[in-house]
């Protein structure tokens, strides 16, 4: 950047400022603050100065006035003699434009939409430049800011886009697994048949023939076959969840509960349970058969896990809140770890062996299918060694403000 001498303005730059009339130019655009409105002589050397170039550019009048106008651009512009390129193109075009960034007096960047105009003489010499700048950086940022914007929109369409595809396939995976379950299981019933007719068959007419190892064998598969039978059973109701159509309607807690342990009055008087029940359950929406079935897998699970030699304990009980009413079925049994709290409504997840507590491992998964299909939910509350506290939540056919318990 060069600089003329402090003791006033050279000969070609006062002849250049009277030329333009340079009292009257100044004083049209003395009062313009949107826009740095100056005059460069025909070296590039500030030669005029308004108050929007002081707002905009950070230097007054006496800081710049005899300056070359490089000081405006940033060390990379003035290596690559874009100071002179500009001039150069606008005596050459008569205008030059850009939208580049600038630097102000305190050295911080701004993004200015620049133009040039070349001035001539009546020789059509050129004797000097006016230069108009706009400070864009609020333009600049705004742009900035619709952009990611318009990038984040377009990401969240592809995101949405893909988790919709995503679903469809994860929903007509699970619709092709509900059929093949299905399908497997109804097949498996006939031959499994036949194996029990015919090893009963075996054990009924040729028992003199059969040694008690022998016999001992076919009682092994007999005992195989029913737990075959079971699991295919659970299967088939598992698939049916969600194969077949919901009526929903208006059930009472109550009366589902009661049939429930009707189904369960055998294995209830075996284990010699203790159940209490409390009374005046409300309504809810739900399937009154599936509701049922619910309600009765809870209780078997509650009846099975229990701590060896001591019979079951099992409370029932209602909470309504708002619109919902939740169902617990509380035991005193083994208790669940809280790692296990999900898996154990999965299919086919079993957190024992067989011989230390039967079953299949899915009458949970039918309890969360079913929930879920009645437009409610499941879950657990457990400690180890202290007892389980399952409950399913169905919407109340009679929504109440006020938090309503009925406990035995």
């Amino acid at each position: 950047m060069t600089e003329r001498s402090a003791s006033g303005f050279p000969s070609e730059l006062e002849k250049f400022r009277n030329t333009l009339n340079h009292e009257s130019f100044t004083h049209l655009v003395a009062g313009v603050a949107d826009y740095a409105i100056l005059l460069l002589d025909a070296d590039g050397h500030v030669a005029s100065w308004n108050s929007g170039a002081e707002r905009i550019k950070g230097y007054s009048a006496d800081e710049i006035i005899g300056k070359h106008f490089s000081a405006f651009y940033p060390k990379d512009g003035i290596a690559k003699h874009r100071p002179k390129h500009a001039l150069e193109a606008a005596a050459r075009d008569g205008r030059f434009a850009e939208e580049a960034w600038r630097i102000r007096r305190d050295g911080s960047r701004f993004w200015a939409n620049v133009t040039i105009t070349a001035l001539r003489g009546t020789d059509e010499k050129v004797i000097g430049y006016l230069k108009i700048t706009r400070d864009l950086s609020d333009r600049r940022k705004m742009q900035a800011l619709q952009e990611a914007n318009r990038q984040k929109s377009e990401f969240v369409a592809l995101l949405e886009k893909r988790v919709q595809e995503r679903t469809a396939q994860l929903t007509d995976s699970n619709a092709q697994l509900e059929a093949f379950a299905y399908t497997v299981s109804h097949d498996l019933k006939a031959p499994l048949r036949g194996i029990q007719g015919f090893s009963q068959a075996l054990l009924e007419d040729y028992r003199d023939r059969l040694d008690d190892q022998g016999r001992d064998y076919l009682r092994r598969i007999g005992n195989g076959i029913l737990r075959m039978q079971t699991l295919i059973e659970n299967l088939l109701e598992h698939s049916q969840l969600s194969r077949v159509e919901f009526r929903l309607t208006t059930v009472d807690l109550g009366s589902a509960v009661q049939e429930a342990l009707k189904l369960l009055e055998g294995e209830i008087r075996v284990t010699n349970a203790k159940i209490s029940v409390g009374r005046k359950m409300p309504a809810v929406i739900a399937q009154p058969s599936v509701l049922v079935q619910t309600i009765e897998n809870l209780l078997s699970n509650a009846l099975k896990f229990t701590k060896s030699g001591r019979p079951p304990r099992i409370r029932v009980f209602s909470e309504t809140t708002g619109d919902k009413t939740r169902l617990y079925v509380h035991d005193r049994g083994i208790g669940i770890e809280e790692r296990h709290f999900d898996r154990i409504f999965e299919v086919f997840e079993r957190l024992h062996s067989q011989e230390s507590f039967s079953g299949t491992g899915i009458g949970l998964a039918i309890v969360k299918k079913a929930t879920e299909r009645m437009k409610g939910r499941c879950g657990v509350d457990s400690k180890v060694g202290v007892g389980s506290r399952f409950w399913i939540e169905l919407a109340s056919a009679e929504p109440t403000a006020k938090n309503k318990k009925q406990i035995a």
